[in-house]
C-alpha cells in the first residue's frame, strides 16, 4: 500500500531506472500512461523534473529536490500505516548510507546491527564511496544519509560532526630499516582512485610531499590495499583502527614514526518535514 499519489509514484519510478519502459513495467501500466502523470505533475509544478540523455532519463536540480521530499514521505509512511492499521502489519521502508569505506566498516555496520533489530521494516543499504560522488547521490536521493569530510558539507544540508579519522602511513614489513625518504622517493603510492588525495594529503602535511615518487596504482578496497602493501607493491595511508590488526600480526608496519592525520568527518543529511524515529535514532548511533 502507497500513501503517494500516482503521478508521484510514477515520477519515482523513472528516477529510480532512469527509463519510461522500465517505470510501466513496475507499475503494470502503459508507457503513455507513466508519460501522462509526469507530464501533469511537471505542469502543476511549473517545471521541468528530467533531462533526456543517451543514459536514460536524468533527473534536473529541481527533479532531485522533489525525489527527497518523495523519498522522506515515503520513509513517513511506516510510521502512518502502523497507526492506522491493528495488526501492525506494514510495507518496509529503505535506508541508504554512503561514505569511506572505513568508516561505513569500522562504525556504521555495528549501528546498523542495533537498529535493525528495533525496526525490523527498516532495510539498510551501505554504499561504500570515498570522497566522488558522495555529494551527489545525497542530492539525487540515492542516499539519505552520507560521510563526508567536513569542508564537503554545503550550507544546504544538515550535519552532525563524528570522531575524526586518524591517518597513519604504512609499508611492508621487508622495508623495516630503511629510511622515510628513500621509500618515498623510490617507491610507489597505492590508493583508492585517481580522485583519492588523503595519501597526498598526508605527505603534505608532514612536508614529504615534495619529494615523494607520484606514480601510483589503485584498489578501491582497504583490504586489497592492505595485501598489495603486504606483497611490497607500495605504500599508502590507512584509517588507524583498520591497519592495527595487519601491524600486530607483523604484516605491515609503520612509516613516518607512526605520525597521525586527523581528518575531521560529519554526518550529513537534507532536512526532511517530519524525520521518522529510525532516522533520528540511526542518526544518534552513528559516531
Amino acid at each position: 500500500m502507497s500513501l503517494m499519489s500516482p503521478q508521484l509514484e510514477a515520477f519515482m519510478a523513472i528516477a529510480e531506472h532512469q527509463s519510461v519502459h522500465q517505470a510501466a513495467e513496475q507499475l503494470f501500466i502503459t508507457q503513455t500512461a507513466v508519460t501522462q502523470r509526469l507530464k501533469g505533475l511537471e505542469q502543476r509544478l511549473e517545471t521541468s523534473l528530467f533531462a533526456r540523455s543517451r543514459r536514460g532519463m536524468l533527473l534536473t536540480p529541481e527533479g532531485e529536490t522533489l525525489l527527497r521530499y518523495c523519498q522522506s514521505s515515503k520513509a513517513l509512511e511506516q510510521t502512518t500505516l502502523q497507526q492506522l492499521n491493528a495488526t501492525g502489519i506494514t510495507s518496509t521502508v529503505r535506508l541508504s548510507i554512503t561514505g569511506p569505506t572505513s568508516v561505513l566498516q569500522g562504525r556504521v555496520v555495528d549501528s546498523v546491527k542495533s537498529l535493525v533489530q528495533k525496526y525490523p521494516a527498516v532495510l539498510i543499504s551501505l554504499h561504500y564511496q570515498d570522497e566522488a560522488g558522495l555529494v551527489q547521490r545525497l542530492k539525487d536521493g540515492k542516499a539519505q544519509l552520507g560521510v563526508l569530510a567536513k569542508e564537503m558539507v554545503s550550507q544546504e544540508m544538515n550535519a552532525k560532526e563524528l570522531v575524526p579519522e586518524e591517518y597513519i602511513l604504512v609499508g611492508p614489513k621487508k622495508w623495516k630499516g630503511r629510511k622515510l625518504k628513500d621509500i618515498i622517493q623510490q617507491e610507489r603510492i597505492i590508493d583508492f582512485y585517481e580522485t583519492d588525495t588523503m595519501t597526498f594529503t598526508y605527505l603534505r602535511h608532514f612536508d614529504l610531499l615534495e619529494k615523494a615518487n607520484s606514480d601510483r596504482f589503485f584498489a578501491n578496497h582497504p583490504e586489497a590495499i592492505a595485501r598489495l602493501i603486504k606483497e611490497s607493491c607500495g605504500y599508502s595511508v590507512l584509517e588507524k583502527s583498520f591497519a592495527e590488526p595487519y601491524i600486530k600480526k607483523g604484516e605491515l608496519i609503520m612509516l613516518n614514526k607512526g605520525k597521525r592525520y586527523t581528518n575531521p568527518i560529519s554526518l550529513a543529511w537534507f532536512d526532511r518535514p517530519e524525520m521518522p524515529d529510525y532516522f533520528a535514532e540511526m542518526i544518534d548511533l552513528i559516531n
